[in-house]
């Protein structure tokens, strides 16, 4: 089934240039479409959040994931992740 509106939404992702925050997702396999976009795609920098314990187990997965991207990626686009406490972020206040 093709979805029009995940097309439009890899098609975006595919042209963001510059920095991404990513903020209360979990990188999980489900979304993994998106995130090789992001490792193809020109985005130079991603903000990766987390919540709660970084030492986690779901914190460790998402860090591992966001460090894969950046190893997946082309050497000559390098790709920058920082990581920073969700809770900081006043996103929804």
């Amino acid at each position: 089934m093709h979805s029009e509106y995940l097309a439009k939404g890899k098609r975006s992702f595919s042209n963001i240039q510059g920095a991404l925050f990513i903020h209360g997702h979990s990188l999980a396999q489900n979304d993994e479409h998106f995130l090789k976009v992001i490792e193809k795609g020109k985005i130079k920098h991603i903000y990766v959040g987390l919540f709660g314990d970084e030492h986690s187990d779901g914190n460790k997965a998402i860090k591992s994931r966001a460090l894969r991207m950046t190893h997946n990626r082309a050497q000559s686009k390098p790709l920058r992740v920082t990581f920073y406490d969700s809770d900081s972020a006043r996103v929804w206040n």
